[in-house]
């Protein structure tokens, strides 16, 4: 389970990473994911979902800045996350689809967490 230190430490990490993500053609980027680590990959979905938990739930300045130094990176290369985002939407979208048809195969196997985070992910997008 994420956490408010884990969602700052993933957002930190990639900042320095993200012009090089954002003109790659990769949807999921490896940066500051070391081993053993528990921090997502890089993706703009997991990147929003960090930023927008991280929001609500922190009132350090130094937080805020960190948000807007990623918008920053964002409104420069504005195009290429367009793109980006709309490729990832249309994965997250497949996945949300498939974990909908596996509950209702199999209710009991559901993994409700991560079923709504899909979700999550993709109103962000």
């Amino acid at each position: 389970m994420q956490t408010i230190d884990n969602d700052r430490a993933f957002l930190e990490s990639s900042l320095p990473e993200l012009p090089d993500f954002l003109l790659s053609n990769d949807l999921y980027w490896p940066a500051g994911t070391a081993r053993g680590s528990n921090q997502p990959r890089l993706s703009l979905g997991n990147l929003r979902l960090a930023a927008a938990r991280l929001k609500a739930a922190s009132g350090d300045p130094r937080d805020g800045a960190l948000i807007a130094g990623i918008e920053a990176v964002f409104s420069k290369w504005r195009s290429n996350w367009a793109r980006k985002a709309a490729l990832e939407y249309s994965s997250r979208l497949r996945q949300w689809e498939d974990r909908l048809g596996e509950l209702i195969s199999d209710p009991s196997e559901a993994i409700y967490h991560y079923e709504i985070r899909v979700r999550v992910i993709l109103e962000l997008l």
